[in-house]
């Protein structure tokens, strides 16, 4: 969720919808305590407090360096801590950061034991992994790790570093793990049916929602209209269309004129998996490099579509 789930998309995401709570992009650590003006840019809901409790996500490879940090986001505010051994990206797992620490359970358990000192037992450490580097085998010796590390909760990504976020995900391996810790599920939910298939095949309690609430950003309220047995109204084009003057509205506050319409842009493309509007607006807006042309396009599209899944 690097560079997909920043300040201004939380903010406005989690207004609306009814997250228990939710988790910064991460914070990458090398070999030294990072200043505190670091923590609050990346996340400055620790300065601004919400609704929703946010929980820092630190990445990287060096214990006593994670340690330190992992100290200082508690310090600062932060709802528990989150340790990322997930991240797919090719620049951080240059780096032997992320998914690249898959490949050695050892280095995990090291990371998550050191950062437990850190961290007093009233607070929740999490750790997001995958089932593994190469092999959805992998997992077994993967969550020993974390569990002997010291943490009291996993969320995993049901697949494999190499798959990425190609589908499937094996949600229905995680069933086959002992769970002595809470066990949070992941990976390819983009609707209510995926929600309850997920949990159904994994069988875990909780789920974390990732690039499907981006995609519907009323994916929170249809699933607990679900689980109440009640119907829900999807919002109209037009109401999207105020939500996504809104995050340029929040960008603004955040980021350089000249990185807000690229923003806009990634956000409307993954709208389009949901909203045929969105899918229309992008043919039209390709050269268009600033935020507020392409917020009159996008007004301007009135495809009507059930949005109701």
């Amino acid at each position: 969720m690097e560079g997909l789930a920043d300040w201004p998309m939380r903010q406005l995401l989690t207004e609306q919808a009814g997250f228990d709570w939710t988790v910064s992009e991460f914070i990458r650590v090398t070999d030294q305590l990072l200043p505190k003006r670091v923590f609050y840019r990346s996340c400055p809901e620790l300065q601004h407090p919400t609704k929703t409790p946010i929980r820092l996500q630190l990445l990287g490879s060096q214990p006593d360096a994670m340690a330190a940090n992992a100290e200082r986001a508690l310090e600062l505010g932060s709802y528990g801590l989150d340790l990322n051994f997930g991240c797919p990206s090719k620049t951080v797992n240059n780096s032997c950061g992320g998914a690249m620490l898959l490949k050695s359970p050892q280095s995990i358990e090291e990371i998550i034991t050191a950062v437990r000192r850190s961290v007093p037992s009233n607070q929740v450490l999490s750790a997001k992994v995958r089932l593994g580097f190469y092999s959805i085998n992998e997992i077994h010796d993967i969550l020993s790790a974390v569990i002997n590390g010291g943490a009291n909760q996993v969320v995993i990504h049901a697949r494999t570093k190499e798959q990425g976020y190609r589908p499937p995900a094996f949600w229905w391996k995680i069933r086959e793990l002992t769970k002595p810790i809470n066990v949070i599920v992941n990976g390819e939910i983009w609707n209510s049916h995926d929600y309850w298939q997920a949990l159904s095949q994994s069988h875990c309690q909780h789920a974390m929602l990732g690039r499907g609430v981006i995609s519907d950003p009323d994916l929170i309220h249809k699933i607990r209209a679900m689980q109440l047995g009640q119907s829900f109204k999807p919002r109209s084009w037009l109401q999207m269309c105020q939500d996504l003057e809104q995050f340029v509205f929040l960008s603004r506050e955040r980021m350089p004129e000249k990185y807000i319409a690229g923003r806009l842009k990634q956000w409307l493309k993954h709208l389009g998996r949901h909203w045929p509007e969105a899918r229309a607006c992008l043919e039209r807006i390709r050269t268009l490099t600033q935020a507020d042309s392409i917020l009159e396009q996008a007004k301007e599209m009135d495809i009507q579509q059930d949005h109701s899944l």
